[in-house]
């Protein structure tokens, strides 16, 4: 702004100079003191700290009203609309929106409208040339009018445009916080059970004092437990935290907007194959998952992406659907279907489905279905749900193919 306004005044001092007409001179001071006020916020860090503190907010919004608003209007009452300064003036106030909020621009522009006219008045009436033309009041009334109703427009689309960053910030956070709750809370139960194991194994550690003055100690542990402790623990250890790093990479590639650049072809029926077999250690969900693996076509995506997108939609047919309920993978086309008999969602729910925090009374946060949702729509997919509440829920994502 201080760029701007000193530039833009200062290139016409070169070309004019004091006339003795208080009017037309009057000009070149407003400039002047304009040109100073933003000298004043270039140095601004230079300021002593405690005047910068309690005065700066001030001194920014006074500079404001008075190199743009109140000069703008000022110049075109003196120049009698002249066609230059009309456009320094439309370019002054487009500046002045772009740099304040709407409330702030409105104030600022209509009071610099009437203290400029005001100002212009007294010089005017001082220096014996005082006259307004009709012509040129309408035009200018018509031109903050324009401008006042055009800047309106931009307003709502720049309040519109803030809301969709706000709620997709939220829906990251939110999605940080839900994706990445299962790994650590998984890993906390592993770190409690490795505890536990500790503490049982160092009451029964028998001391063994060797010849050399050396300490051993000799422990004996059930097979159940040694597996445990040497073989399935770690092995879900350094399983949940590579899941839990693929979820942060996810979720890294949708707020860098660098999609494209992972873009590539893949076989849907292996990414499902791999998916099911994160769960080969639980026989118990293993079980209810039936994958009808006879078709297959490969879609042009993001492979992290889907893995994730069909890991939530079984865990949240493992988790919700009922604990006996079955689930049944199927591939039909360029869609992919994930079809549960469990409890069903109900009818007023799904339309809602994919938004954020849509759930009332039912379980969850809505979060998982919203980040699917968000996931899907940056390959240029659809996911779909169709359900018949107590009997069933089938999701059916569709996918472009390969180009």
């Amino acid at each position: 702004m201080s760029s701007f306004i000193t530039i833009n005044y200062f290139i016409p001092l070169l070309t004019v100079g004091i006339s003795g007409n208080l009017l037309y001179d009057s000009l070149i001071y407003v400039r002047v003191i304009s040109i100073l006020l933003c000298l004043g916020l270039f140095f601004v860090e230079y300021w002593p700290q405690e005047i910068k503190i309690k005065y700066y907010h001030l001194y920014w919004y006074f500079c404001l009203f008075f190199c743009i608003s109140l000069v703008s209007s000022y110049t075109i009452f003196i120049t009698h609309t002249n066609e230059f300064w009309l456009l320094n003036a439309t370019l002054s106030i487009v500046l002045l929106f772009i740099i304040t909020d709407w409330l702030s621009f409105y104030a600022l522009m209509f009071s610099g409208c009437a203290v400029g006219y005001l100002f212009y008045a007294i010089v005017s009436y001082e220096s014996d040339s005082y006259y307004v033309n009709t012509g040129d009041i309408l035009l200018l009334f018509y031109l903050y009018t324009f401008l006042f109703f055009t800047m309106l427009l931009f307003v709502k689309d720049k309040e519109k445009m803030q809301e969709k960053i706000i709620k997709r910030m939220e829906l990251f956070g939110s999605a940080i916080a839900h994706e990445v709750n299962t790994p650590i809370a998984t890993i906390q139960i592993i770190a409690m059970t490795l505890y536990d194991i500790a503490a049982s194994i160092n009451k029964e550690a028998v001391k063994i004092e060797n010849q050399d003055g050396s300490i051993d100690y000799k422990i004996i542990l059930p097979e159940s437990e040694y597996k445990m402790m040497f073989e399935n623990l770690p092995y879900d250890l350094l399983k949940t935290s590579k899941e839990g790093k693929k979820v942060i990479d996810i979720l890294l590639l949708l707020l860098k907007h660098r999609d494209n650049d992972h873009n590539a072809s893949y076989s849907i029926r292996e990414i499902v194959k791999e998916v099911i077999g994160d769960y080969i250690m639980e026989a118990d969900k293993i079980n209810r998952i039936n994958f009808k693996h006879n078709n297959d076509f490969k879609f042009f995506g993001i492979k992290q992406y889907m893995k994730q997108i069909l890991k939530n939609l079984l865990n949240n047919a493992l988790k919700y659907a009922g604990d006996d309920a079955k689930i049944t993978i199927w591939i039909s086309g360029n869609s992919l279907h994930v079809k549960d008999n469990g409890v069903g969602i109900k009818p007023e729910y799904i339309k809602n489905l994919f938004k954020p925090f849509h759930e009332k009374d039912t379980k969850g946060s809505g979060i998982g279905l919203a980040f699917c949702g968000m996931l899907i729509n940056n390959m240029g997919g659809i996911i779909e749900c169709v359900s018949e509440y107590g009997k069933y829920t089938e999701f059916i994502v569709s996918l472009p193919t390969e180009k």
